[in-house]
């Protein structure tokens, strides 16, 4: 049975409920793969074996599995080529398909591959077996696997160097992160928080009373003790008083003063308030901030004068939940924990090759098409995820729960949507989009072959206003981000495609520069028509660029190539890959996951980052918006999974995006980081990274 009628009795498959789990013989794997060497050449020899564990003869098997790297050469079997060749699914067949694969009997393979394997994420992954059972009905079965990667030329790492270097130093004074900007303890005792004390908020200060209820809710969470918001305090009471300065200097700013009955937060901002009782959650004991602590009816707070502001107005997150979805309580938690660390702007990665997220009214099919994959599916496995119909999304009413839940901590939400590369779920959903004329061929940097919007078509522009009018009305933010990264040589040409000829002969464009600067010229109207302003990834103002310089750009693919972006006059966030790309494998050590194309990047390089040189000017330096950190999904399975990549490296971000240049010390922060932080992370339920492989809360190596 050739791999097309495979596909067309999948139907079949699902509905009689035959994919199911390995039933092995013993206890050993069905697929063992094994790195033989990695090359000078940059490419990998592995061999691979396939066994028959179950008790039944796999007939006109196919075996399939998810591989980032490109297959150049393979023995003993053979790559089912054509359309279902896409990405980094692999279907691989006998090279003599009329014969079984019999219980016990093995398949041995080898193959040449592209680029060197040097961590256990580079494996192949999500492997399963489609044959054809006595009764010739299609049967799936998941596959044990045995993928250990170690070339025996990493370098083996105990622990993040905040664990070796500095666990034994004294505890530093300043208990909080980011580091405030001045930090004064005063003598004498503290402030006892109790059943008697009350929140006076002052009525013009705005934000203070939701900065107070919301103080008050994480202390009744805490400690069972909710305190009452009052006109006037009684006598004797203990009170915490939130009070507006409309002087106050920076924006975002507070000040907090701790003395024995009276606590002051003064702010002229409602974000301003809102740090301030975050820096007041991380001045009580670090058990505060577990789920369900014992009861307790005091606590004490330090006698202390803070004075506080940001380096930078913009220190954003980005998540990536297109390649792997993550549910809205991990959205919410992740949300939290930006509160904690005063960062405010959650990049959310809602559309990719592998999956779309959003729920839009005017197109279903996105989301009942392009939310899900699985073998069989318009969006084949990918990144390992194997046989099963896997995936989800967000209902417009989720999002805007998540809208408001964000709203609450001081957190814009920048949804994005994108375009016109990495757009293979949206072309799967709405083939409409699809030109049949266009025979362009080009393969994207994760090896599709099909994921580019057509700039040259009316119906794309139409479509994506739709889509872009419904994304205007969920997020209130003032941005969009469109996209616009790794569009592949070879699309739009004009040799190939001819309404691509006839458009780039009509508005005189000469190359793929030009086509995608036409491209968002238009999707840039229709974000300003909707009342949004245009954001997207450093590759949006290549070519012509804009006149206006009114793009917002994000520069990532290098820290070298900061200083340059910034000079082209476009309001730049700082997100270089080579540093703030929380998918990135913290070491080389072969243990550790994630991927290192941008190098290797641990807790102590995250902090070393200092945005631009010093050679920009000062005109040059007011183009720098702020710095956020981005963690793509592709290894990222699990909240677990989540909290390895993004702790302790999210803190270390906070904190240079947060504390001005000239107070930022590695030691100090890491010693801040080790006797007062992790406790707080801990007793929150983070699994944070300690070593390879290893999270606490998680045994150890």
């Amino acid at each position: 049975m050739k791999i097309a009628s495979l596909l067309g009795l999948i139907s079949l498959c699902w509905a009689a409920g035959t994919a199911n789990a390995e039933t092995a013989q013993g206890s050993g794997p069905a697929v063992s793969f094994q790195l033989l060497e990695n090359k000078p050449d940059d490419t990998f020899r592995a061999s691979m074996k396939f066994e028959n564990t179950s008790t039944e003869p796999y007939k006109d098997w196919t075996l399939h599995f998810s591989f980032v790297r490109p297959i150049l050469k393979l023995s003993g079997a053979r790559i089912v080529e054509g359309k279902d060749r896409n990405g980094d699914f692999y279907s691989v067949r006998s090279t003599d398909p009329a014969k079984p694969l019999l219980p016990g009997q093995k398949v041995e393979m080898e193959l040449l591959g592209k680029w060197f394997l040097k961590h256990g994420t580079d494996a192949p992954a999500g492997f399963f077996v489609s044959y054809q059972d006595a009764a010739g009905r299609l049967q799936l079965r998941e596959l044990k696997v045995e993928a250990p990667i170690d070339d025996g030329k990493r370098p083996t790492v105990a622990s993040d160097r905040i664990f070796t270097r500095l666990a034994a130093g004294p505890k530093p004074a300043v208990p909080l992160i980011p580091r405030p900007v001045q930090y004064e303890a005063k003598k004498g005792p503290g402030f006892e928080l109790n059943a008697s004390t009350v929140l006076i908020v002052d009525g013009k200060a705005p934000g203070a009373a939701d900065a107070a209820r919301f103080f008050s809710n994480a202390l009744h969470a805490a400690m069972g003790l909710r305190l009452n918001l009052v006109e006037k305090a009684p006598a004797k009471a203990a009170v915490i008083r939130l009070a507006h300065d409309a002087k106050f200097p920076e924006a975002e700013g507070y000040s907090l003063t701790i003395k024995p009955r009276l606590i002051t937060i003064k702010a002229k901002d409602p974000a301003g308030f809102h740090y301030a009782v975050q820096s007041l959650r991380q001045l009580l004991p670090a058990a505060f901030y577990q789920e369900n602590p014992p009861p307790q009816k005091t606590a004490m707070l330090p006698a202390v004068q803070i004075t506080d502001y940001p380096r930078f107005a913009w220190r954003g997150l980005h998540l990536d939940v297109a390649r792997n979805f993550r549910p809205i309580a991990d959205v919410k938690r992740l949300l939290d924990l930006m509160a904690m660390h005063k960062l405010n702007q959650f990049h959310w990665h809602l559309t990719d090759d592998e999956g779309w997220r959003l729920a839009i009214r005017a197109y279903p099919q996105l989301t009942d098409v392009g939310a899900f994959r699985g073998f069989g599916l318009p969006l084949a496995p990918a990144l390992g995820s194997g046989p099963e119909k896997q995936g989800g999304f967000y209902t417009q009413a989720e999002i805007r729960d998540v809208v408001a839940y964000a709203k609450e901590r001081q957190i814009t939400i920048i949804p994005e949507i994108d375009m016109p590369g990495h757009a293979r779920a949206l072309l799967k959903s709405l083939p409409q989009l699809v030109d049949p004329e266009d025979e362009s061929v080009y393969e994207s940097v994760q090896a599709y072959r099909d994921n580019v919007l057509s700039a040259c078509m009316p119906v794309t522009y139409e479509v994506m206003d739709n889509i872009l009018k419904e994304v205007s009305e969920l997020f209130p933010g003032p941005y969009i981000h469109v996209g616009g990264d790794e569009v592949p040589e070879g699309v739009w040409n004009p040799e190939r495609s001819p309404k691509c000829k006839k458009l780039m002969a009509a508005e005189g464009l000469k190359t793929k520069l030009d086509m995608e600067n036409y491209f968002f010229k238009r999707i840039k109207a229709s974000v300003e028509k909707h009342g949004k302003k245009i954001a997207g990834w450093e590759e949006i103002i290549a070519g012509p660029g804009f006149p206006n310089r009114d793009v917002l750009t994000f520069a990532w693919k290098s820290s070298k190539e900061i200083d340059r972006i910034v000079r082209l006059g476009y309001p730049v966030i700082l997100n270089p890959a080579d540093h703030l790309y929380f998918d990135l494998a913290y070491s080389e050590d072969p243990r550790e996951p994630g991927y290192y194309w941008a190098g290797t990047i641990d807790t102590a390089k995250v902090y070393s980052y200092k945005g631009a040189s010093a050679d920009l000017s000062a005109r040059d330096r007011k183009n720098i918006r702020g710095m956020q950190g981005n963690l793509w999904s592709e290894t990222i399975w699990t909240r677990q999974d989540l909290d390895y990549r993004a702790f302790p490296r999210v803190v270390a971000l906070a904190e240079i995006a947060w504390t001005a240049e000239r107070l930022q010390n590695w030691d100090n922060f890491a010693q801040r980081l080790q006797h007062w932080h992790l406790p707080r992370l801990q007793a929150y339920g983070v699994q944070y990274r300690v070593g390879p492989g290893t999270s606490q809360l998680t045994s150890q190596p």
